[in-house]
């Protein structure tokens, strides 16, 4: 975290060859070479040497840690260099299709806009990298240094608010709900993860045995019409074992995207779950043959 902090010191003050020796004698550290890759492809980003940015952002993606900002900012390059439709390919690559900032991306593509929602300063660079340095400190089971980075983040990016998801993630699983929720409430209603804050929080709810208000604030995130929250809403009737209620949200949703293997499950699982058995087993069925070899749905069906 230090080292990212000194780089993009030296950024904001013009050093931009110092930093490229900085950065060549870490990559190789494990495991933080790939938000490193990440860090130099921007640092090249800044400097305008396009062809050793995306080359380095390659590479990023490449060394096994996903990191969301880092996609869209390649994306972002590639469409400023007129390369619109690879940058699109970036974007829709299925293993990034989930995550809120990407679809925002690449909704702003599709629009004829920028991908990303800002342009790149040090700051924001720095940010991303705390980040991601974050995401390996939370692997290596070091709650302390991963929320030191993640408020480093903060402190640099107000609007990182994949930030504010982690740690709120964090606190969670340390037991400080009231922290996790405080967090949760600082994303504002306009930001991509403003969906994923809401649900989160209503689970969060869940495990503090505050049904009720979990229901309530899952039903206010589903009302957006957002799929996720509504299935997240599904799943905590489910949870809370209002099994008819989930029902009724699984088949909606179920009637506007037919081809969801995981709204057959979680029908199935509640089908199953309320001893109609055959209807179970037959949406349990459907899921996996929209998406064989599901573990889940195997292992429900005793496979």
């Amino acid at each position: 975290a230090a080292a990212i902090l000194g780089m993009w010191g030296k950024a904001v003050h013009g050093q931009a060859d110092v930093i490229e020796d900085d950065f060549l004698p870490l990559l190789t550290v494990r495991p933080f070479g790939s938000p490193l890759n990440a860090q130099q492809a921007m640092a090249y980003d800044l400097a305008g040497r396009n062809a050793e940015a995306l080359q380095a952002y390659a590479s990023a993606a490449e060394g096994g840690l996903w990191l969301p900002q880092a996609i869209v900012r390649h994306a972002d390059l590639l469409a400023r260099t007129g390369a619109g439709e690879q940058a699109g390919a970036v974007l829709s690559d299925s293993a990034n299709a989930g995550n809120p900032e990407i679809v925002a991306a690449a909704a702003h593509l599709a629009a004829g806009q920028s991908p990303a929602a800002a342009a790149l300063t040090p700051a924001r660079a720095a940010a991303i990298g705390l980040y991601g340095v974050s995401a390996i400190y939370f692997q290596q089971s070091d709650s302390a240094n991963g929320l030191i980075a993640l408020t480093l983040a903060q402190m640099l990016d107000p609007t990182l608010d994949a930030a504010r998801i982690a740690a709120a993630t964090q606190q969670a699983r340390l037991g400080h709900a009231d922290r996790a929720i405080e967090t949760l409430q600082a994303i504002p209603a306009a930001s991509a993860y403003a969906s994923s804050a809401r649900v989160m929080e209503a689970w969060t709810l869940v495990d503090e045995g505050r049904g009720a208000d979990a229901v309530t604030l899952a039903q206010q995130a589903a009302a957006s019409g957002d799929v996720r929250a509504t299935r997240a809403l599904g799943d905590i009737y489910r949870q809370l074992g209002r099994y008819d209620a989930a029902e009724g949200v699984y088949s909606t949703l179920i009637t506007a995207h037919p081809d969801d293997w995981r709204l057959y499950f979680a029908r199935g699982a509640v089908l199953m779950r309320t001893d109609r058995v055959a209807d179970g087993e037959a949406d349990l069925q459907r899921a996996l043959a929209l998406s064989p070899d599901q573990p889940d749905v195997l292992n429900y069906l005793g496979y």
